[in-house]
């Protein structure tokens, strides 16, 4: 079993997965640093953030002043990665994600493979991304 700590939270425009859009909530794939009861180690597990769409604004918002700021510097096409990140959020339910698909003998895909993925509901995120020159 493996507990959450309230680690970062982060997703990244250059691949962004948008789930789906209930009411004025996105629901966007992401991932959460987890680190294992039996050791320091940390590693990166998927995660469902629940943002506001105004909230999501601001993040795109943050993330294109970043990338601006990087193409402008540097008088081309650059500004690679650039995770949004959150310390702020709050765990809730978590939500059935289809994450692949049982294949027959010919290769086709016969059955979806669910796998049940914490969610959490962003409150605040950094004004800043990780971005770099790329």
């Amino acid at each position: 079993m493996q507990e959450l700590h309230q680690q970062p939270i982060h997703f990244s425009f250059d691949e962004l997965e948008i789930l789906g859009v209930f009411e004025d909530i996105v629901h966007i794939k992401g991932e959460i640093f987890i680190q294992k009861e039996e050791d320091d180690f940390f590693d990166f597990e998927p995660a469902i953030l629940l943002f506001s769409k105004n909230l999501f604004h601001g993040a795109l918002d943050v993330w294109l002043k970043d990338k601006q700021n990087y193409c402008e510097r540097w008088s081309e096409y650059c500004g690679v990665g650039g995770k949004i990140m959150s310390s702020d959020y709050e765990k809730v339910e978590d939500i059935d994600l289809l994450i692949d698909f049982e294949d027959d003998e010919d290769g086709d895909p016969i059955k979806p493979i669910y796998k049940l993925v914490p969610a959490f509901i962003i409150n605040s995120i950094d004004q800043c991304t990780d971005m770099e020159h790329g």
